[in-house]
Order: C-alpha cells, then structure tokens, then sequence
C-alpha cells in the first residue's frame, strides 16, 4: 500500500536533484501530466524520505 504525505498550507512540494534525475518521478512533475497539480501537494511519502521531493513555500 502507497502512503501519501500532504505538504503544510502555503507550501508545495519541488524535486530535488536526486528526483529530477529519477525518471519514474520527474514525469509526475511534467506540466503535460494531467495529475501535475496533486503532485505538487500530495506525493508518496516514500519520495520524501527518499529525498526525491522538498517542501517548498509557494509564491
């Protein structure tokens, strides 16, 4: 079962390196994704602890 973390209110989550250099990951990313926005908030949170992904604030 994939376990998803929520990032806190005002925040967004951005790839890192590690996770633009993971294919699988960075096509989450991709503005032509038809999911792109939930992944910006929402992402397994085996990507966080993977150090895939990083709470940003949001401009």
């Amino acid at each position: 079962m994939v376990r998803y973390s929520e990032c806190k209110l005002g925040y967004k989550y951005a790839l890192t390196q590690k996770g633009f250099e993971e294919g699988r990951v960075r096509a989450k990313f991709d503005t032509n994704n038809s999911n792109y926005k939930q992944y910006l908030h929402y992402v397994p949170t085996k990507w966080i602890q993977e150090g895939y992904v990083v709470e940003v604030k949001e401009n």
